[in-house]
């Protein structure tokens, strides 16, 4: 069978989704059963957007959940095998396997999402945390034994080959023991499962890993055609051995999108200033918005939450690191403010507000029993600056690491300059990568950028 492959990408915000929606549109309308049609994407916030079009524009729901085939690589395999969220070996299975190695590991594993994975930033500088990123890299590189030796965690950390190789054969074990698998052994048995798609449409493309592109490539060598939207500048994930080349290289019919519909003209022009500097890339025009937004440099913090407190109800702000250890920076300026906000790498107080709390705050009721005084008083301010809705509803203020918002869009977003010595070294070896990163977090940006 001839395979027809179509390749879109474009810089930030030029709509590379919705030229996704309109493939799919127009394979439906040439015949197509909603089931015959797969749309992949590497982060979930593609795919939460995805969702909502394919329901707004064809009343369709498209959820693996309810037999369709729109979600992340991860959780097309978690429906292909039929997987409960108990089989996953989520984060108290690897709590219990540190304490059982007795490995110190840093507490900031991801949430268990079984259904819409997608991968996190490599985690601290503890022994557990080098066990946990070198098995990721190795595993989603599809390295042998020899190659995954030569792994180095940097910042002058040490790495022993043959302690990793011994703490790799323990894990496994506990994980046959407990009958349970990792999102690793979710795409290596997928390798020889069918996805049963005519057309399989893939966004985000660029981060895929090598383990998780054999599992696309297998999918798209069963289907009639396939689709793919990237844009090389975008590709963050190098850690687990991202590359565009492959798509750089791949044969097909080529479409570029050049207008940006998010980024004005003032925070496009950094971005191309800093990512100009990459010579292994294509060269391309990047179209900004007719809007001219604003830049600031130097800006303090207390500059940020100022323009927070006094900007327009419903704005939307973006405050980023490049490594979790540094969100303290902004989440306890914002607890000081009384400003609601969600961390999408670590604890608000804002994730989980008991009912009783709201109850209290609705009919001006005593503090609940239980509850911190400093806690309370948070919960006082944010409801007396901005309603009890927001400890309700999504807070205006969002707080990440800047892999943390691939694939969002904000009308703020104030980046911390700070990063580890880790990356720092990374830096030095491969600049590109790191410019990559931060071109990512400036084009978040729909009207402001703050380089703090």
């Amino acid at each position: 069978m001839t395979m027809l492959i179509r390749k879109v990408w474009g810089p930030p915000g030029t709509g590379k989704t919705e030229r996704a929606m309109q493939v799919m549109a127009e394979l439906l309308s040439d015949g197509y059963r909603p089931g015959e049609v797969a749309f992949v994407s590497f982060t979930r916030a593609a795919v939460r957007e995805a969702q909502g079009r394919i329901g707004q524009r064809f009343g369709l729901d498209l959820r693996p959940s309810r037999g369709g085939k729109v979600g992340t690589v991860h959780s097309l395999c978690y429906w292909l095998l039929g997987l409960t969220r108990e089989r996953i070996f989520g984060r108290n299975d690897w709590r219990a396997f540190y304490a059982e190695q007795r490995l110190p590991f840093t507490d900031a594993l991801p949430d268990d999402d079984a259904a819409l994975y997608e991968p996190w930033e490599p985690p601290g500088t503890r022994e557990g945390d080098i066990f946990h990123a070198w098995h990721d890299w190795a595993r989603n590189g599809r390295l042998s034994p020899e190659e995954a030796r030569r792994y180095s965690p940097g910042h002058g950390l040490d790495f022993n080959p043959g302690r990793m190789v011994r703490l790799a054969a323990a894990y496994q074990a506990m994980k046959e023991r407990m009958g349970k698998v990792d999102f690793c052994d979710m795409l290596e048995t997928a390798l020889s499962l069918r996805l049963g798609a005519r057309q399989l449409l893939v966004d985000e493309a660029q981060d895929l890993s090598p383990l998780q592109q054999a599992v696309v490539d297998g999918w798209a060598q069963e289907a009639e055609g396939s689709s793919y939207f990237y844009d090389p500048d975008q590709a963050i994930y190098g850690w687990q051995h991202a590359d565009p080349a492959w798509l750089l290289s791949l044969d097909g019919e080529e479409e570029y999108l050049e207008r940006s519909h998010r980024v004005p003209a003032a925070v496009a022009g950094y971005a191309n200033n800093l990512i100009a500097h990459n010579r292994s890339r294509p060269a391309r025009r990047f179209m900004p918005t007719t809007e001219r937004g604003e830049l600031v440099r130097g800006a303090e913090i207390e500059r940020v939450i100022e323009d927070i407190q006094h900007g327009p109800v419903g704005d939307t702000w973006a405050l980023l690191v490049r490594n979790r250890f540094l969100l303290s920076r902004f989440t306890q300026p914002l607890i000081e403010a009384n400003i609601p906000y969600r961390n999408l790498r670590g604890r608000s107080p804002l994730a989980k507000v008991a009912e009783s709390v709201l109850t209290a705050l609705r009919q001006g009721l005593p503090k609940p029993r239980g509850l911190s005084h400093a806690r309370w008083a948070y919960y006082q301010g944010v409801v007396g600056r901005w309603g009890v809705a927001a400890l309700e509803g999504r807070p205006p203020v969002t707080v990440g690491t800047i892999h943390s918002v691939k694939g969002r869009e904000f009308d703020h977003v104030a980046v911390l300059p700070d990063w580890a010595y880790r990356t720092q070294e990374g830096a030095e070896e491969d600049a590109e990568t790191e410019r990559r990163v931060w071109y990512v977090a400036a084009t978040r940006a729909r009207r402001r950028l703050y380089l703090l």
